[in-house]
């Protein structure tokens, strides 16, 4: 960090702060004189990273970490208008973090045989072949289908049937590299997958001597984090963007900014009035919070739900598409203390008032899907079982198949858009330098002990 210092108290915390544990961040100051740093720091997949026993690239898959950033400080000076040294300064600071992680992912994707509608060669992991049915074809007495084909060949699908939003998946999955192995039993498809981070800090800080007896000085910092996880092959780069590419894309942007006033009545009374303010803003979710992408897809979407649609029960291992729900998390902290310190001979005092309001503001919006696949449409209906508890035969129907098909279930959530939390606190205490106590509400008191 350029910018700042922390320290953590973990015990013995004056009582001045409101919990055991505390944060104490220390920002740097202007001097009478101009300083500056600049830093760069890099790691890359070029030296000395190699690659994990998973792997089976012939190098490490690529990694790149850029931090860097600068600093600057100094009087605040105005050539022929204003000379701030030994009065007025400055410092401002910017520090980012730049990163791509390639990790291998391994997952089991369609053949370009299944795409198209073939499952003439699909069989299980034991080697045992599954036969699906036609559900148009259903009975509607004794539930009995008629075994699906085209064109005289069993277990294909004409590509007239073949719905559009398998179409779709089909277009924006990539085909296995490992096309010889079936995808019921393992990985065909074997690839570096990225893991993208974006990180800014920007401080500035300004102090200003009106005497010897006043100071006064305020911090005002600017912060974002940007993260994508679960990125996946599926869905490269669907419906024209990249954010659509991720399970959940986190946007995280804050921002604090502090006044401090400090005077010193007498060599042995001081006085310190602080205003603090933080806004965090947590987002995260699929795709890019504003395309319906239910609506779009030709989907169920009776909420208006922004969120990427799961689709699961395809029957390909890791093929699903996944997703997060749209999230918001807002919280404002405001605080205003006073604290004052008077030292008597070999015992100092602290006492003061401090007040603090809170507001949390926390969303979760109503969700697409989730989609299943899992329909048993293209199964043979167990005749032992019930309308209202279905049951398969045995080595019958294929998720897959079903989604070709165009036969899925799904749910909607409708979720309270917003749920709204408003706290606040008055602290005030007392409390000798060698053994604090802890705050509490209202206002506390404990004899000063001697100082060694």
């Amino acid at each position: 960090m350029i910018s700042a210092a922390s320290l953590v108290e973990t015990n013995n915390s004056s009582a001045k702060f409101t919990r055991p544990t505390t944060v104490i961040l220390s920002s740097k100051s202007g001097t009478n004189q101009f300083h500056g740093a600049l830093f760069e720091t890099n790691r890359n997949s070029g030296y000395g990273v190699a690659r994990r026993r998973q792997d089976t690239f012939t190098k490490a898959p690529f990694l790149n970490r850029n931090e860097y950033g600068f600093s600057a400080g100094g009087p605040i000076y105005i050539p022929k208008l204003y000379d701030g040294r030994n009065k007025s300064f400055f410092f401002f600071a910017y520090e980012a973090a730049r990163s791509v992680t390639y990790s291998t992912g391994s997952y089991n994707v369609p053949t370009q045989a299944m795409r198209n509608g073939d499952f003439t060669n699909l069989f299980d992991s034991s080697g045992r072949p599954i036969i699906l049915y036609d559900p148009l074809t259903t009975n509607a007495t004794t539930w009995a289908r008629q075994p699906l084909s085209y064109q005289g060949v069993p277990n294909k699908i004409d590509p007239a049937r073949i719905s559009s939003l398998a179409k779709f998946l089909f277009s924006v999955s990539p085909l296995p590299n490992l096309p010889s192995v079936n995808p019921l039993v393992d990985f065909n498809l074997v690839i570096p997958v990225p893991t993208p981070n974006r990180q800014d800090t920007t401080t500035v800080r300004i102090d200003h001597r009106f005497s010897d007896k006043d100071l006064i000085f305020g911090r005002f910092t600017r912060g974002r984090n940007d993260h994508q996880l679960g990125i996946t092959p599926m869905l490269d780069m669907a419906l024209g963007n990249q954010p659509s590419t991720a399970t959940s894309n986190r946007h995280w942007p804050n921002a604090t900014a502090a006044i401090t006033w400090v005077r010193t009545l007498s060599p042995t009374f001081t006085n310190e009035v602080l205003l603090n303010f933080s806004r965090d803003y947590h987002r995260r979710g699929s795709g890019d919070f504003q395309t319906q992408y239910a609506n779009a897809l030709g989907l169920p979407n009776p909420f208006q739900a922004f969120n990427w649609p799961s689709i699961t029960g395809l029957g390909v291992g890791s093929y699903p598409f996944g997703s997060a729900a749209p999230f918001w998390l807002i919280t404002n902290y405001g605080i205003l203390q006073d604290n004052a310190t008077k030292i008597q001979g070999k015992h100092e005092f602290q006492f003061g008032v401090g007040l603090r309001y809170e507001v949390i503001d926390k969303s979760a919006n109503s969700t697409a899907g989730p989609f299943d696949a899992g329909t048993l449409a293209t199964s043979l209906y167990n005749p032992a079982s019930t309308a209202t508890n279905p049951i398969a035969v045995n080595q019958t129907g294929f998720g897959l198949a079903n989604l070709e098909l165009g036969v899925l279930n799904y749910q909607a959530s409708l979720r309270r858009r917003w749920n709204h939390s408003r706290n606040s606190a008055q602290v005030s205490g007392s409390s000798d330098s060698r053994r604090p106590s802890p705050a509490l509400g209202g206002f506390s008191i404990r004899l000063p002990c001697l100082t060694m």
